[in-house]
């Protein structure tokens, strides 16, 4: 997604969201040591996104600018819906 779908749109907004490690200090600690120091991490420290979404490692969740959430790919893949998607958005 970093290499293939993320450059095509640069109005874009991508967050990366960790529900894994607990804590801001973990996840950061994590997003370092995992080369994803070019995109923001939010910390889901509660597990309130993976809970309100249902959603897993790997779910992609495109989120208007409205907020609304216009899709919700479950199984990320090769980058084609996910593209689709976000060449529809005004």
């Amino acid at each position: 997604m970093r290499a293939e779908v993320m450059p095509d749109f640069p109005s874009v907004s991508f967050f990366l969201v960790d529900y894994v490690t607990g804590s801001v200090t973990n996840s950061r600690a994590a997003q370092l040591a995992n080369g994803y120091v070019d995109i923001e991490t939010l910390v889901d420290a509660d597990q309130a996104v993976f809970n309100l979404y249902q959603a897993s490692m790997g779910t992609t969740i495109v989120i208007n600018s409205v907020g609304n959430v216009v899709m919700m790919n479950e199984d990320y893949k090769d980058g084609v819906k996910l593209t689709e998607t976000l060449q529809a958005l005004p």
